[in-house]
């Protein structure tokens, strides 16, 4: 091996002197064209490169959690603002509407109940692992957000209805029901999907039985001063049957004196006998089916029927023979229009029983009313619109004689009769301001 040169140097970081021996074994480096440096600069320099690195990648990761930091508090910033305004919200409507407070209630089910009464909500669903939610003027609300749990459910069944709770949960069937929640009467059904048991309540109220006031057709107290027929009341699910039928049975109970017969699956509003003497009986517990307990009314002396739904055959049958019998019969269809419901009823039949069905209607019906619930302009409320057909001799014939094609130019050219069509109303209404374009031309028949 060839002699090792060794020379002098220093290093270019701290000048202390360093000898070069050689280039493998070299205890120190060469720095680009500067110069050499000693193996403690070395060992310094590369600590120092470590900690950086550290301090950087430390800087960035801080950096990034101070960034999500902030968009979270942002966030929450955000949220708190939002419950914050609906917390202020809902304290308005607290002392606006005499807003029930929630540590008056051990139940959450009776909570969300008396919420909805005082929001004036037609409905309040209350389903297995979501929120409760209102209808208040046609429009779903979230009521509150707090999962309702089964246990609520069960809670109002047991303590307000005769539903067996043990017997509908093995069931398949749904349930309806009828309570009273102070001076308000809550129609409800029970019913079973993939999330659990759900629970669908209609809170029937009524402020005032005032005609005018509610736009119910003025016609109908002339209808009802008549010995016998039939008279319709036919529209949408929640278009206000309910309500036109009990502002009627309640003139007639406060003007008459007769036995007012109901049969309703449930019984909904409660009448006290006033010039009338009022029997209510309840489908499935009075009575087994609509249609019995119209023939088995033959016996009890009624003058007036009141059927809550003619849904079957059967039911519509036995309520058209009623009628036929001398007796004033009450009923509801779920149909839109005042000819189409005498359609429906036609059509419930057999074609070879049209005919004769045909001629019974003729001779029974005395007028059909079919109405909807407009959203009005006015915030959270509606507006009734209405169509009435009166069984006039014209309106008989083209009955009998299947001439339905004729109904509507009967309905635009018997205003004198007491008739108008959907779109009259609705022209009224708007007109009027109470309804706007859009809502017009929506709920157009």
């Amino acid at each position: 091996m060839g002699e090792t040169k060794n020379r002098k140097s220093h290093c270019i970081k701290c000048g202390q002197e360093i000898i070069i021996k050689d280039f493998k074994l070299t205890p120190c480096r060469y720095v680009f064209n500067k110069g050499y440096v000693c193996r403690d600069c070395i060992k310094r320099m590369q600590e120092e490169k470590a900690a950086g690195r550290g301090r950087r990648i430390a800087l960035k990761e801080s950096a990034e959690t101070e960034v999500v930091d902030l968009v979270n508090e942002v966030r929450d910033i955000e949220t708190e603002q939002s419950l914050a305004a609906e917390s202020k919200k809902m304290s308005v409507a607290s002392r606006e509407s005499g807003f029930p407070e929630r540590k008056d209630y051990e139940s959450d089910a009776e909570y969300f109940i008396d919420c909805a009464l005082a929001l004036k909500a037609s409905d309040i669903h209350l389903n297995s692992n979501a929120f409760p939610v209102v209808r208040v003027a046609g429009e779903l609300i979230v009521l509150e957000e707090t999962a309702v749990k089964e246990e609520e459910i069960f809670y109002v069944l047991k303590k307000y209805t005769d539903v067996d709770v043990d017997a509908f949960v093995k069931s398949k069937k749904a349930e309806n029901f009828c309570f009273s929640r102070g001076d308000v009467r809550v129609r409800g059904n029970v019913y079973k999907d993939n999330n659990g048991i759900n629970m669908a309540l209609r809170m029937l109220t009524i402020v005032t039985m005032d005609f005018a006031k509610l736009g119910i057709p003025e016609i109908l107290k002339t209808l009802a001063t008549k010995r016998s027929g039939l008279i319709l009341v036919t529209g949408p699910t929640g278009s206000g049957k309910t309500t036109t039928l009990t502002c009627l049975l309640d003139y007639i109970n406060k003007t008459q004196s007769a036995h007012i017969l109901t049969i309703e699956d449930p019984i909904e509003f409660i009448h006290k006998n006033q010039c009338c003497i009022v029997t209510q009986r309840e489908v499935g517990r009075d009575t087994e089916s609509f249609d019995k307990a119209v023939t088995e009314a033959m016996r009890e002396d009624p003058d007036i029927i009141m059927v809550g739904e003619m849904s079957t055959k059967e039911s519509i049958q036995a309520a058209v023979r009623a009628a036929e019998t001398g007796h004033l019969v009450l009923s509801t269809l779920h149909t839109r229009g005042t000819i189409n419901s005498v359609s429906r009823i036609v059509d419930a039949f057999p074609a070879d029983q049209q005919d004769q069905i045909r001629s019974q209607l003729a001779a029974a019906l005395l007028g059909v009313v079919s109405q909807q619930l407009v959203p009005g302009t006015r915030p959270n409320t509606r507006c009734l619109a209405t169509e009435v057909l009166v069984a006039t001799s014209a309106v008989k014939a083209f009955i009998r004689e299947n001439r339905l094609h004729m109904g509507a130019s009967v309905l635009q050219t018997s205003r004198a009769d007491g008739m108008h069509t959907m779109k009259n109303s609705l022209d009224n209404l708007l007109a009027e301001g109470k309804i706007t374009q859009e809502m017009h031309d929506s709920f157009m028949i």
